[in-house]
């Protein structure tokens, strides 16, 4: 338990900062994306889907040479990045799935929650797995 609080201890204001900022210029883009595709009447999971792959390459490159200054071998952190992916993408697809279809709410407003919920998984996710090096 102790090495999970020293990991979270490591955590640094500035690089929380620089992830965000990527990550608006990556959201920003992608949500404008987002309201064009439903505008051209795409189905709101399918263009969620193809937006979601375009940004998390965008994201990654940017996040491992501007944010976390990785050392991980490539191959390990994008293999990392996959699982990382996997989940967030569930994460999306399911509340799309439970709050637009089940309950008729609006695709838009549910993605914008959607879009805070998973950027905090995956900075932490990002931090301490896709990126972590054993110098942590």
């Amino acid at each position: 338990m102790k090495h999970y609080f020293q990991k979270l201890s490591s955590i640094d204001f500035l690089q929380i900062v620089k992830y965000y900022i990527v990550g608006a210029f990556i959201n920003v883009g992608g949500y404008v994306a987002f309201l064009v595709l439903l505008r051209e009447q795409m189905e709101p999971k399918l263009a969620a889907s193809l937006l979601y792959v375009i940004g998390a390459l965008i994201s990654f490159w940017l996040n491992r040479k501007l944010v976390f200054d990785s050392s991980v071998h490539i191959r390990t952190s994008l293999l990392r990045l996959v699982f990382m992916l996997l989940a967030g993408y569930v994460l999306n697809i399911l509340m799309l799935y439970i709050f637009v279809d089940l309950y008729k709410a609006a695709a838009w407003l549910i993605q914008i929650f959607s879009v805070i919920l998973v950027s905090v998984f995956f900075y932490l996710v990002n931090k301490f797995y896709v990126h972590e090096s054993d110098n942590l």
